[in-house]
């Protein structure tokens, strides 16, 4: 807490220092993250301790930092003092990220995400009005937005008290990370697409994107569909879509994969790494995808990897490679590009009753391949190695790696 009340101090009181900063990076070294419980159940960051708020220098900087609410004109304005004066860490760092004119990178933990989102509303106001105080962000090309989220959470009894098995979010706070003018670089964690695509009609903020990624993302694929096809130049693109499992109606993952796909057209050129991944969630038991016969909904995207010509790495589910059903022989000349030189099969979707891809099958399968791998994918020049990744429930572990030799 009072590593943040100086930084804003700081450049309130001496504003030049702010052109000097040309990079932040707020990872959970500076601001804590939220607690599981056993149950993985999210618990509130801890207290921030009493007597900074109480100090003469933190009440100078709070006034200074409502004077900056009011000069820039903030809406809901009452909800930023309420803050302030609360010692809200979050909420002053975002005041103190509001005065960097050069900021070029930045990268924040996914708690300021959960904790009221006060970048991105910050960021709307700074790009979307005649504001005195702020900065225009005209030179931010590279974000990262909590994408270190956690994996979402295991059935429990708290369930209802997630929203889409994740704790609630302002939604409000992600349109204006699209709408950055030279960004370059957008790594982001968003429970949903609502409102990003509203304004995009007329701008043309993400021609110019990179890499891109969404992290834990509750959208359906005509949305992600949308948001690619105005965009031109990305290289690296990393999708991970999850489902509700009590979303009423259901929601069938690739129940709109066609858009999802047609919204790849403008990049078929331009990528070069593509990561895809689907997920129920809450983690629960196994479910039924598409009453039991989910491969009408994986044919549109067998040999989707052969659209893209400059592709060097991909990594996505095994059924969106071989399809539902099991394969002993695929001919990898129909499926894979001839410029990739990695490829990664997830295990998504695995306990979903009628998955027919089970690690012994699926070994089998690839170590009879390799043939046929290096016929399709000949610039491929390491040699082919079979590698686990073993998921580790309910803790911060997240994946496992296990290295477990050559196959040739």
């Amino acid at each position: 807490m009072d590593r943040v009340v100086s930084l804003l101090g700081a450049i309130l009181h001496r504003p030049h220092l702010a052109t000097y900063v040309k990079h932040v990076v707020i990872l959970p070294t500076i601001l804590f993250n939220p607690l599981y419980d056993a149950y993985g159940e999210w618990k509130p960051s801890p207290v921030w301790k009493s007597e900074v708020k109480s100090s003469a220098y933190f009440r100078k900087v709070a006034e200074m930092a409502k004077n900056l609410v009011s000069i820039a004109h903030f809406p809901l304005s009452r909800d930023w003092v309420v803050a302030i004066e609360g010692g809200d860490p979050y909420a002053l760092m975002t005041l103190f990220l509001s005065q960097l004119g050069n900021l070029r990178t930045l990268r924040l933990d996914f708690t300021f995400v959960w904790q009221s989102g006060w970048p991105g509303r910050m960021l709307s106001h700074a790009l979307s009005s005649a504001q005195h105080g702020l900065s225009r962000f005209s030179h931010l090309a590279e974000v990262e937005y909590g994408v270190n989220a956690p994996q979402t959470p295991y059935l429990c009894d708290e369930a209802e008290d997630y929203m889409d098995g994740l704790p609630k979010c302002n939604p409000d706070q992600f349109r204006a990370w699209f709408l950055l003018p030279s960004l370059t670089s957008l790594e982001i964690w968003l429970q949903s697409l609502d409102g990003v695509l509203d304004e995009f009609a007329s701008r043309q903020t993400l021609a110019r994107l990179e890499r891109f990624v969404l992290t834990h993302v509750a959208a359906n694929e005509e949305q992600v569909g949308q948001l690619l096809s105005l965009t031109g130049s990305i290289e690296y693109f990393h999708l991970g879509l999850v489902y509700y499992i009590f979303h009423v109606p259901r929601l069938e993952p690739l129940a709109q994969g066609q858009d999802l796909i047609r919204g790849f057209t403008p990049i078929e050129l331009t990528l070069k790494h593509l990561s895809l991944g689907l997920q129920y969630y809450p983690k629960a038991g196994p479910e039924i995808w598409n009453e039991g016969n989910p491969q009408p909904l994986l044919d549109p995207f067998q040999g989707i990897l052969k659209r893209f010509t400059a592709l060097e790495s991909a990594e996505l589910p095994i059924s969106l490679l071989f399809g539902w059903h099991q394969n002993k022989n695929p001919d990898m000349s129909q499926l894979l590009p001839g410029s990739l030189q990695k490829l990664c099969l997830r295990t998504d979707m695995i306990i979903v009753d009628g998955n027919e891809w089970h690690l012994p099958f699926l070994m089998n399968t690839l170590r009879c391949s390799i043939s046929s791998f290096r016929m399709a994918a000949p610039f491929s020049c390491a040699p082919v190695r079979k590698h686990i990744w073993v998921n580790m429930p309910k803790t911060d572990i997240g994946i496992q790696y296990i290295h477990c030799g050559k196959w040739d």
